[in-house]
């Protein structure tokens, strides 16, 4: 999962993390521009 700052607003990845993912196609990671 990426925040829309990154995919729509083309801002840099300021932070991720990774957590249990929700079902299969999941990888469990998060990007977050962090602004």
């Amino acid at each position: 999962m990426a925040s829309d700052r990154i995919t729509v607003d083309d801002a840099k990845v300021g932070y991720c993390y990774r957590e249990d993912p929700e079902d299969s196609v999941d990888s469990g990671w998060r990007f977050f521009a962090g602004s």
